[in-house]
């Protein structure tokens, strides 16, 4: 699912306003030629087995770091914030070409799935108050630009 939304995002291009992947399998990423006009949150575990987070050449699926920090650059995006808690890493991509955020959470200790975003430090704020994966994408959501 993520990679195929990402890949959607790719080509429908402003028509998308925002892309998330949980524990996605990117084998496809947009062409340099046509850089990410969409934000994009990506979760993923440092722990995944199945879609490793430093990627696996052999199954062509790219270190999802790279993946985060090469969206970004192609987007024009500057490194504005990092924050660290106890089990998770949270980088934050801005002032982009085309407004657009590009975020990426990075998790410890947990297996291939939904992962659950657990720590109070990087807890967001509003009508979902318990920290939870579905908080952390509907905060995502809901502080971007609509107008972009």
């Amino acid at each position: 699912g993520a990679g195929f939304a990402l890949t959607a995002a790719c080509q429908l291009g402003k028509r998308v306003t925002a892309v998330v992947g949980i524990s996605g399998a990117f084998y496809t990423r947009c062409p340099t030629s046509a850089p990410l006009d969409s934000s994009l949150l990506l979760i993923h575990s440092t722990n995944d087995k199945n879609i490793p987070f430093t990627g696996n050449s052999a199954r062509k699926l790219p270190n999802i770091y790279q993946l985060a920090l090469s969206t970004s650059r192609a987007a024009g995006c500057k490194l504005g914030a990092v924050k660290n808690g106890s089990d998770i890493q949270k980088m934050i991509w801005s002032n982009c070409r085309d407004s657009q955020i590009i975020e990426l959470l990075v998790i410890d200790r947990q297996r291939h799935g939904w992962l659950a975003v657990t720590d109070e430090s990087i807890e967001p704020k509003g009508a979902l108050s318990r920290q939870t994966t579905s908080a952390v994408i509907w905060e995502f959501f809901n502080g971007l630009n609509a107008d972009r």
